[in-house]
């Protein structure tokens, strides 16, 4: 049953244009500050500079701008499907198979390199 909520929660959010301009999507005070702690930790983890004010201004900047652009729900949502489709075997069959759920993946993804880059940030070339 919690599979099911879950899926439904993921194939909620495939339908959903991130551009959508409607009152409830500009809200930009429904993301939790852990969540946008979170990803500024996560966004310069994987820019590699933990402790660069540069990157974590940029990081700042694309959570600002995710949040302007999707709903927290959505992003919680789209973001766990592109976590989960990785899951081997049988568990993770629901996810891998969610219609919709690759190509809301691959949008998303973009979406989030769209944004970042738009911030200044650029993955440091391995030395």
């Amino acid at each position: 049953m919690k599979n099911i909520l879950l899926i439904s929660a993921v194939l909620f959010c495939t339908g959903i244009s991130y551009a959508d301009n409607t009152p409830e999507v500009k809200s930009v005070n429904d993301y939790p500050t852990q969540a946008r702690v979170e990803y500024v930790f996560q966004c310069m983890h994987k820019y590699g500079t933990k402790d660069n004010y540069d990157t974590m201004y940029g990081c700042v900047c694309a959570v600002d701008k995710v949040a302007e652009t999707i709903p927290y729900n959505n992003f919680v949502a789209t973001s766990t499907l592109a976590v989960m489709i990785n899951t081997p075997g049988e568990k993770g069959g629901i996810f891998r198979d969610a219609p919709g759920g690759r190509k809301a993946i691959r949008e998303f993804k973009k979406f989030i390199a769209d944004t970042e880059q738009s911030c200044g940030l650029r993955k440091k070339k391995k030395s």
